[in-house]
């Protein structure tokens, strides 16, 4: 799976959404460049909620809390629907829940 995202991200380096799959797919694997890629979907659409919250999701299992929590309020701010709302509400909560884990 990740030798046809990375082919993916190779056809097309502007393509933001194989990058936020690819840094999905890499954070469950354990990979450490998972929260890379997400930000660099953040570098290709910045006004994307989806591509904030996972990174968030990543940058706390790397217990960098801090940076998560922002991007989980850039995911809120950005959220254009009630599921997306929702979604970030819980991305928040569960940051939260990790951060209190230390």
């Amino acid at each position: 799976m990740q030798a046809l995202l990375r082919k993916a991200i190779s056809l097309n380096n502007r393509y933001a959404a194989a990058y936020d799959f690819f840094a999905s797919v890499s954070g469950q694997l354990g990979a450490t460049e998972a929260s890379a890629l997400a930000l660099r979907a953040i570098s290709l659409e910045p006004g994307d909620a989806h591509h904030h919250l996972t990174a968030a999701r990543l940058l706390a299992r790397e217990k960098k809390y801090d940076e998560a929590l922002k991007h989980v309020q850039a995911g809120q701010d950005l959220a254009d629907s009630e599921s997306a709302a929702r979604e970030a509400a819980q991305v928040r909560a569960w940051v939260l829940q990790q951060k209190g884990v230390q």
